[in-house]
């Protein structure tokens, strides 16, 4: 599996065998691979693991090392995986679509399976699913070709990347969505309903001509409500999740008639639903499809201002980027703060309650100092360590404030390694997204509509 490309010696892609299960998530289940026979898909140049943790810091030098070899399937890998994280869209399909095409025809069987997947994940963060699907079933159909001609012994029913990805046939013959309304408005949180102290941050939607209440949840690619708001599902979406004995379905897709989120108005969206979409008072989370087709954003501690006179005002000059796995059904937003006078990539997590929050592999020691606290989760019946720091310092844009820090050790589906910010941070300042852009920033609270009282 080693090749030269251009003058330098890379080793883009390994596959190597794993002890994890993947499950099948076929719209038409087939019987999984026993897990030793299962292959983890890895790249050794890290453009996958750079992808999934949202490390725009890592992936930019590297992306600087890889120039030095220009036109080389490196280069073109790294570029394309650059432009996917950094929001470049059409640059990253551009590059993809050349990096898939050299690698198809130097029948390199891994290379093929990465460019073609990140120019397909790349059309789920542009809101186009049908494209996706499309580009999907073509890096398989091509992924066949190449290992039929270069004689490579492994299947891709036993790569654990393809194992996470559904049938995507069912998508091909659906419409787009498209923003078909859209304007300057303020659009306040609703108050939480009784009894459901966990939820915060409840806007109220239409779909279909029907009310919804949900929360903006920015590490969540797809907007998803439940089962009963919207009409029935026609594919399956994601994998189950992976509790051992647990019965849990996947998530399913759906195909509404119109979404409507203050003045934004999107026509055909696509919707996903699972059993617990309903909790904790919340009929569902708005994702990143939504969300992004506002353009510019600032999340305030009492509701949602989009594009108008108050948001263009807003000088942010900080790069938002896009994490994702290589399939591009997961997803969430990065940006850079400095934290302890140290700048970092931060998962912004509205969903979470949670101020600032550091993750840490398992194993790894606590923070000097900190005091361990043992917790139960009532999901797995595991034991989950966790430690909570006195304070932690942010500067940004002008401000300087101390925040709650908890410090997380445990495996996480994004990574074992990474800060994020949730929706706790809210109380001390507003978190402004500008999709247009890319950029991204925390900045002083506005409160434009402090005043307004929630909308029926």
């Amino acid at each position: 599996m080693m090749r030269r490309y251009g003058t330098a010696l890379i080793t883009l892609l390994l596959l190597i065998p794993t002890t994890a299960a993947a499950n099948d998530t076929q719209a038409e289940p087939r019987p999984a691979p026993p897990a030793s026979d299962v292959l983890h898909f890895v790249d050794e140049a890290g453009l996958a693991d750079l992808l999934r943790m949202g490390d725009r810091t890592s992936l930019l030098q590297l992306r600087t090392r890889a120039a030095q070899w220009p036109d080389s399937l490196y280069q073109m890998a790294t570029e394309s995986a650059f432009y996917r994280l950094d929001g470049q869209y059409d640059e990253a399909i551009n590059m993809a679509e050349r990096c898939l095409a050299e690698s198809r025809r130097r029948l390199l069987y891994i290379p093929t399976i990465l460019c073609g997947l990140i120019g397909a994940s790349t059309r789920v963060a542009q809101g186009d699913l049908p494209a996706w699907a499309r580009e999907t079933l073509r890096t398989r159909e091509i992924t066949l070709e190449v290992a039929r001609r270069a004689r490579v012994d492994t299947p891709i029913d036993r790569i654990d990347v393809f194992l996470t990805i559904p049938d995507a046939t069912p998508l091909l013959d659906r419409k787009r969505p498209s923003t078909i309304a859209t304007g300057p408005r303020y659009i306040p949180f609703l108050p939480a309903p009784d009894g459901a102290q966990q939820t915060r941050d409840l806007l109220r939607l239409r779909i279909d001509g029907r009310s919804a209440d949900a929360i903006i949840n920015t590490a969540a690619m797809q907007t998803m409500l439940a089962a009963d708001l919207v009409p029935p599902p026609f594919m399956t979406w994601t994998q189950p999740d992976a509790n051992p004995g647990a019965e849990v379905p996947p998530r399913m897709l759906a195909q509404a008639g119109e979404l409507q989120l203050g003045d934004l108005k999107i026509a055909s969206p696509f919707i996903a639903t699972h059993p617990h979409a309903r909790n904790h008072g919340r009929d569902g989370d708005i994702g990143l499809d939504v969300l992004s087709r506002f353009g510019k954003v600032l999340i305030e501690e009492r509701g949602l201002a989009v594009a108008g006179p108050a948001v263009d005002e807003v000088r942010c000059y900080k790069p938002l980027s896009f994490l994702t796995d290589l399939p591009g059904l997961e997803g969430a937003l990065i940006m850079q703060l400095n934290i302890d006078g140290t700048d970092r990539d931060v998962v912004v997590a509205s969903a979470w309650l949670d101020e600032l929050i550091q993750r840490i592999p398992a194993g790894e020691p606590f923070p000097p100092g900190q005091d361990a606290v043992v917790v139960s989760d009532s999901i797995s019946g595991t034991s989950l360590a966790r430690t909570r720091s006195s304070v932690a310092w942010i500067v940004e844009s002008g401000l300087m404030f101390p925040v709650q820090m908890e410090v997380r050790r445990g495996s996480h589906q994004l990574s074992p390694r990474f800060f994020a910010i949730g929706a706790g941070i809210l109380r001390k300042a507003s978190i402004f997204l500008d999709f247009d852009n890319r950029k991204a920033c925390l900045v002083p609270k506005i409160s434009l509509q402090i005043g307004r009282e929630p909308e029926d």
